[in-house]
């Protein structure tokens, strides 16, 4: 998991551009005290990490948006709204013109799990096992 902050923030030019590149540098959530958060909905895994977050550092952030979707909360941190959590994947994969500035969290966050299942049983076609190979080498 990763913080999403505009590139006009202060932490943003504190590292500089040439920070962008993986892996990121390591921020406290506790960091962004004051700041404006694009938060995902209740239905949504990430908005319990992000409760989990404001728990262990005490922070009460002001929530300007929740949504349903992290590429929309990437988007707008990228036009400069708040700043919001992401997956590494997302940040990675990213096709926005300008791209926020991402950083990993000092916190210790839950590890996300993702899980590819088929059945042995049937032979899968031939873009699902590609689709199997790429997602292996993507995680």
């Amino acid at each position: 998991i990763l913080v999403a902050i505009p590139s006009s923030h202060p932490i943003s030019k504190k590292f500089g551009k040439e920070s962008q590149k993986w892996p990121y540098p390591a921020i406290s959530f506790a960091d962004l005290r004051g700041d404006d958060f694009i938060i995902m909905k209740p239905s949504r895994k990430m908005h319990g990490v992000y409760l989990n977050l404001c728990e262990q550092t005490k922070l009460k952030p002001k929530v300007v948006l929740e949504s349903g979707s992290l590429i929309s909360a990437q988007a707008l941190v990228a036009s400069g709204l708040g700043v919001t959590l992401v997956t590494d994947t997302l940040a990675r994969y990213s096709r926005l013109a300008i791209n926020p500035f991402y950083f990993m969290l000092k916190e210790k966050v839950e590890q996300r799990h993702l899980g590819l299942t088929y059945s042995k049983f049937v032979q899968p076609s031939k873009a699902a096992l590609e689709f199997i190979e790429l997602t292996k080498k993507t995680i």
